[in-house]
């Protein structure tokens, strides 16, 4: 429609344009003409405040339900990525069903510093359920520069190879860790750009990564569904001995 009503101002403008210059210096002509042309543009355009955020666009796609604000309590799950920074919430959250899985999507901010003026940090994260009890455990890329006083009380596991150069690995349980990040899970991860960070704690999976623009929520989706994916099968129903 507006396509259509910017047309229809354009055609108008170029006959004014054609009656004025009978009257005036070309050069003045021009000058209204392009100032009209961009005024009935800039008076037509959505304003940003109508636009809908991409969400609000993928819960409609995906059928999911969305808030902005955290009605869930979220921010109070047990997963350490929710301890950093200060004043930490989480917004815009899109929960519904994705392959058969009860997930959640959102956005963690929290502020980088002691002053209301530090900027705030953004995460983008999808969440979902583990298939048994896991042990807690985070599984980093190092790319994130989290701080060593950020990355939560746990102890660090080394798990040998490229692996230990590009991820930070924090568990209690080294031989759950050991199990649930095998080969096959280090290698799609390796693969994967070191793009995700994962973390597990009880019946909780969650996918995450800092995110200064707004992340597809399919995006979001795919890492924690690729996760899950390559978990070993053996951790299906809770840790083996």
């Amino acid at each position: 429609m507006n396509s259509w009503l910017r047309l229809l101002g354009a055609a108008v403008a170029v006959v004014v344009g054609a009656l004025l210059l009978k009257v005036l210096p070309p050069i003045i002509v021009l000058a209204l003409f392009v100032g009209g042309v961009a005024y009935v543009n800039a008076r037509l355009k959505p304003s940003s405040s109508k636009r809908s955020k991409p969400s609000v666009a993928d819960a409609r796609v995906l059928g999911f339900q969305r808030s902005s604000t955290d009605t869930f309590g979220l921010v109070g799950y047990p997963l350490s990525l929710f301890s950093r920074g200060r004043d930490g919430e989480i917004v815009d959250v899109l929960w519904g069903s994705w392959h058969r899985l009860d997930v959640k999507v959102f956005e963690y901010r929290s502020l980088d510093g002691p002053s209301d003026t530090a900027p705030a940090r953004r995460f983008a994260c999808a969440l979902g359920p583990a298939p048994a009890e896991w042990p807690a455990l985070s599984v980093e890329p190092e790319g994130f520069l989290t701080p060593s006083h950020e990355r939560g009380t746990m102890g660090m596991v080394r798990l040998g190879g490229a692996f230990d150069g590009r991820f930070d690995v924090r568990s209690d349980d080294e031989r759950f860790a050991r199990q649930l990040l095998d080969l096959r899970v280090q290698d799609w991860m390796l693969a994967s750009a070191d793009s995700w960070g994962f973390e597990v704690n009880g019946r909780l999976v969650l996918a995450y990564r800092p995110a200064e623009d707004p992340v597809p929520t399919t995006e979001a989706l795919e890492a924690l569904g690729g996760f899950l994916d390559h978990i070993p099968k053996a951790l299906q129903h809770g840790l083996q001995t």
